[in-house]
């Protein structure tokens, strides 16, 4: 994988662009972390090449190292699971439904994907954000395949599921 970072020094007196390869989305953000810079905003994700182009900022906060990523096997197959039960919807149109924190039953495919995680998948999401949460998870779960679109119809992101979850056999 390729990752393009920005590193903005927390004064804004030095711009730097990193660049360089790395097996998979947690190694280039263990990477990042480790150089004492800090998630600041996500540029671009490009989902087919596995390129992350994002901003970020030396760390004056002392933010622990990166936390546990778990491997979910079956992923999309158990988030197909999850949808065969009454009461789960996917929907594409955001990561968890404004009642989330109460019924618990609404979530994109990202969304499912933290929800299946767990606290992990919790504390993931609340220090990178759900895309980075989602896509790290997915790429713990398939390693060889590109990370999902999160933001493409329900009808696409059923039929790759479907399609994933044949690959798990």
């Amino acid at each position: 994988m390729q990752i393009t970072l920005r590193a903005i020094a927390t004064d804004d007196s030095e711009v730097s662009v990193l660049q360089k390869d790395y097996p998979s989305l947690a190694d280039a953000l263990r990477d990042i972390e480790s150089q004492g810079f800090k998630m600041e905003d996500i540029a671009s994700y490009s989902y087919s090449r596995k390129t992350l182009s994002a901003y970020v900022s030396r760390s004056n906060s002392g933010e622990p190292p990166m936390l546990s990523i778990p491997v979910i096997q079956n992923l999309d197959r158990k988030i197909l699971a999850l949808l065969r039960k009454e009461k789960n919807i996917l929907s594409m149109f955001d990561w968890h439904s404004p009642e989330h924190y109460t019924c618990n039953t609404t979530h994109c495919r990202g969304g499912w994907a933290i929800v299946l995680a767990g606290e992990d998948g919790r504390l993931l999401e609340e220090r990178y954000g759900p895309e980075i949460a989602a896509a790290l998870l997915y790429d713990q779960a398939y390693p060889d395949l590109p990370i999902p679109n999160f933001f493409t119809s329900e009808k696409s992101a059923l039929a790759d599921m479907e399609e994933r979850a044949g690959l798990d056999d």
